[in-house]
């Protein structure tokens, strides 16, 4: 099932105990899930996880490259008009529509409002664990 990730879930995956982010993590990991980026999202994942890990003083650097070793890269069409609240979400919302994703998981409220773009549902880990049957 291909997928993309919010940074926000990657984070939470990541950085705190258990929960549906951290499957979502762990089904990435054993190939139950393919998520797709971009170039844009892959560079905010790398960036926000090492200010946090600074921040932490706890280093994930071994796990982040583990994850983008799997992702499956694409180049995101332009989408006509802005689709989100915020514009900076729309990256997201463009590499779920070019790698013809089923999924977006996020729990940033103004992609939940959106809850569908073309071919992709918008939902919440806690959603996207119980549809996917990963808990």
């Amino acid at each position: 099932m291909r997928i993309v990730v919010d940074t926000n879930v990657l984070i939470s995956g990541m950085f705190w105990g258990e929960g549906p982010p951290q499957q979502i993590i762990q089904a990435w990991l054993c190939g139950k899930v393919t998520v797709v980026a971009s170039r844009e999202i892959l560079d905010e994942y790398r960036g926000v996880t090492a200010r946090l890990s600074a921040r932490k003083k706890l280093d994930v650097s071994k796990l982040l490259e583990r994850l983008l070793m799997l992702v499956h890269f694409i180049l995101p069409a332009d989408l006509p008009a802005p689709v989100c609240s915020d514009s900076s979400d729309d990256k997201f919302i463009a590499a779920a529509f070019s790698g013809r994703a089923k999924y977006l998981v996020t729990g940033d409220k103004a992609l939940l409002k959106v809850k569908r773009f073309r071919q992709t549902v918008i939902t919440t880990p806690t959603s996207f664990c119980r549809i996917a049957k990963l808990s």
